[in-house]
């Protein structure tokens, strides 16, 4: 880190502390040699403080020539002098007003298209200038971070089965079962990275349920564990699960959205007699039975509860199949189509759908 900055970031990813390594010259050094370094430390360079909507506080900063500010945007010190004007992909934002200086590529009809991280800066952040995200980006990285653990531990037991293997098919069978676990995980790492990337918006929700003896473990709407819908009201996916038990489950659904796999409808309503979008559209013509055998292969790659019983039964990752799937949830699952259907290879979904652009 010698001669660089290194940021550190709070939970908002607000650059709190800009650091850099330095080098300290005493003379001889404990070798007794002219001009060699004696040690290294840290010089804070930027230390910020901000007000709910990105001002600094007067007499609780110091440095200023750092390049990046609040929420992690870009400083814009040309037009409002330093620090009071901040630069995104979008628009402009100026922290001493709380407002952005141009209107919301994606405004919403229930509030004014100049408003900055909803109103709410302390729990939401707009990095783009053209939504904010309610904690689901710090969810989707936090979701980053235990793919890369899960991925630490599969190649740990990879590396074990590697050393007891002497030919035998049933270590055979267990490599070849980790291997595809460890292929799986790095699909969902790379849909994350892809999603955040993307123009359009995704939620990542982990509501805390207190479910009777009778519905725990049926989740939401009668379905295991969560459910993946889009709500029209925030044009947002959004990937619901109970608890940590289906989030990966969950996310595979976003990601195959993303990827063009899967649909949502766009149902109505009748309200005072005319036609209106539902809030929440379910699944659409291009959902079939391959995408929740997908998601079921993450489930079991990411070692879920779901899989606890598949596991006990000695079934592996390539048993994980269309028909013991929809033998499995004959309600849920029995009558989805077979066939694998995206906008890649089919016209056959319906146009008044909502499908991502790319």
């Amino acid at each position: 880190m010698l001669n660089k900055n290194a940021e550190l970031r709070n939970c908002q990813s607000y650059v709190s502390f800009i650091i850099r390594g330095v080098k300290f010259f005493e003379g001889k050094n404990t070798n007794n040699i002219v001009g060699i370094v004696n040690y290294y430390t840290m010089d804070i360079v930027m230390s910020p403080d901000y007000y709910p909507f990105g001002m600094l506080i007067p007499g609780r900063n110091g440095g200023s020539s750092y390049r990046y500010g609040y929420q992690g945007s870009e400083k814009d010190n040309e037009i409002k002098e330093n620090n009071n004007s901040y630069t995104t992909h979008f628009r402009q934002l100026d922290p001493r007003l709380g407002r952005w200086l141009s209107i919301d590529p994606k405004a919403t009809a229930f509030e004014s298209p100049y408003v900055s991280m909803g109103n709410t800066p302390i729990w939401a952040n707009d990095p783009l200038g053209d939504k904010f995200i309610k904690g689901s980006e710090r969810k989707a990285k936090k979701s980053e971070r235990q793919a890369n653990k899960r991925l630490k531990t599969l190649s740990k037991e990879l590396g074990e089965a590697y050393q007891k293997y002497n030919g035998e098919e049933n270590i055979s069978n267990q490599i070849n079962d980790i291997k595809a676990q460890i292929k799986q995980v790095n699909k969902v790492i790379g849909g994350i990275q892809d999603m955040r990337g993307s123009d359009q918006n995704y939620i990542i929700r982990n509501p805390l349920l207190i479910l009777s003896k009778a519905k725990r473990g049926k989740g939401i709407n009668g379905v295991l564990g969560g459910a993946t819908v889009y709500n029209t009201k925030s044009d947002a996916v959004v990937m619901t699960s109970v608890g940590k038990k289906t989030k990966f489950h969950e996310l595979t659904h976003g990601i195959q959205y993303h990827k063009g796999e899967l649909s949502f409808e766009k149902s109505t309503i009748q309200k005072r007699g005319k036609p209106v979008l539902r809030k929440l559209q379910s699944a659409g013509s291009l959902y079939d039975i391959k995408d929740e055998v997908d998601a079921y292969k993450t489930s079991y790659a990411f070692d879920d509860k779901v899989f606890s019983n598949f596991k006990k039964e000695g079934l592996l990752f390539k048993d994980i199949t269309q028909q013991r799937i929809s033998d499995r949830h004959p309600k849920s699952y029995g009558k989805l189509p077979k066939n694998n259907k995206s906008l890649g290879n089919t016209k056959m979904y319906k146009e008044d759908e909502f499908f991502y652009k790319k």
